[in-house]
């Protein structure tokens, strides 16, 4: 079962914008 598929698009977007954020940051 997908974790993700529970989560809210908002969430999803949040967790992938907090990833891209990371990657910039190093």
């Amino acid at each position: 079962m997908n974790g993700r598929a529970s989560k809210t698009p908002l969430a999803v977007y949040d967790e992938g914008l907090a990833h891209t954020s990371s990657a910039f940051e190093e």
